[in-house]
């Protein structure tokens, strides 16, 4: 938006002003003008109201001054096919209900789709783009954006999966640098989204992750400095360990203990403060509710939970090793077992974990010390 104001005349030892005439949003606007001396005693005709961007005198009698007039705000709508549910954040949009909010211009909204059960996440067109269940963009005018689900046979809810990481061939017991080697099209670096979507500036291979600061805002792929990593593909959020003491110091091990009958597979929950840890009591448990209890909340949430098995899995990165895991965004992670939330079925006393060394899963005896990285669901 821009306006023009006019010096209407002069009288001696004094002005006559007009008003500014300016558009906004397509409608005609004016606004007071006043006098106002500066520091070297000048006189600036200024609106009440805003700042001057720009000031030109010209000759005669006549002033123009250029004002910045705020803000405006643009709708951003989505359009959604199928069944689920989009929200953004900063929050507004939360589609089916609400899928028309306005956001001033410059803001930058992230969009989560989630499917109901029985459906499936089939991707973004429109302003966003592309199969993962988030997405980013910036309002600059009226924007729209096109969500599709699509219905799944068997009728249960999917979840978006993670690709290997394996980006490269193999000729028998050689590996290749390159996606190459005899029968190529048949392995794993040919297909998924390592073969799509490798690009490594948000990721190794086909992973796709985004820093978020202590207050849950994204932040770009080079800072130095995050608390947690949000999985754009599956659209869980992990905590991030530190090197320094405290409460998520790195070196922090715990047993495994889940005092919910209804999720602990039916033992007695397993071994409490069995651990070597600093700001809770050393077990799984414990450690959740210490982290869910900050008075500051981390990335400004309080519903950290333990991932299930599959989850924790969904971050191994397999085309790496020791840790096999991306270093760039899960940085202080050693090459030991962590802890899942699922316990074995089989056995009461003995519950799963993931080894970050060599990539394997396994189970453990619950009474066993391993570090622990906390999930939760997007939203």
């Amino acid at each position: 938006m821009s306006g023009e104001a006019y010096l209407m005349g002069f009288a001696k030892n004094s002005i006559i002003i007009g008003s500014s005439a300016y558009v906004a949003g397509n409608a005609p606007h004016t606004a007071e003008l006043e006098i106002i001396p500066d520091s070297a005693g000048e006189l600036v005709i200024a609106p009440r109201f805003d700042s001057i961007d720009h000031r030109t005198l010209y000759g005669g009698n006549a002033l123009i001054i250029n004002v910045d007039h705020g803000s405006v705000n643009y709708s951003v709508t989505v359009n959604m096919t199928g069944t689920g549910t989009v929200t953004s954040s900063p929050a507004g949009i939360n589609c089916g209900s609400t899928c028309n909010v306005d956001f001033a211009q410059g803001t930058s909204v992230t969009l989560t789709a989630d499917p109901a059960d029985g459906w499936v996440f089939d991707g973004w067109s429109g302003a966003c783009n592309g199969p993962d269940v988030i997405c980013s963009f910036t309002v600059s005018k009226e924007m729209s954006v096109n969500a599709v689900f699509t219905q799944t046979s068997s009728g249960s809810k999917t979840t978006p999966l993670n690709d290997t990481g394996i980006d490269w061939g193999a000729d028998f017991l050689r590996k290749n640098e390159l996606c190459t080697g005899q029968y190529i099209s048949a392995q794993d670096c040919s297909h998924g989204r390592d073969a799509t979507h490798n690009d490594d500036s948000d990721g190794h291979a086909g992973f796709s992750y985004t820093k978020l600061d202590s207050d849950g805002n994204e932040l770009p792929s080079l800072a130095a400095s995050w608390s947690c990593v949000r999985d754009n593909v599956t659209g869980l959020i992990w905590e991030v360990k530190s090197p320094e003491n405290g409460l998520q110091v790195l070196s922090n091990t715990y047993s495994w203990y889940d005092p919910d009958p209804n999720s602990n597979g039916g033992g007695r929950g397993g071994e409490q403060d069995g651990g070597s840890c600093e700001g809770s009591e050393c077990d799984t448990h414990s450690y959740a509710q210490a982290i869910n209890s900050l008075t500051i909340p981390l990335c400004g949430f309080r519903d950290w939970r333990m991932p299930d098995r599959g989850e924790l899995r969904s971050i191994i990165d397999y085309g790496i090793s020791y840790p096999t895991i991306d270093s760039e965004y899960f940085p202080y992670q050693r090459n030991d077992p962590v802890w899942t939330g699922t316990p074995d079925p089989r056995s009461i006393d003995t519950s799963w974990v993931v080894d970050f060394g060599p990539g394997f899963e396994g189970k453990q005896p619950q009474y066993k010390s391993y570090q622990v990285r906390l999930v939760r669901n997007k939203k």
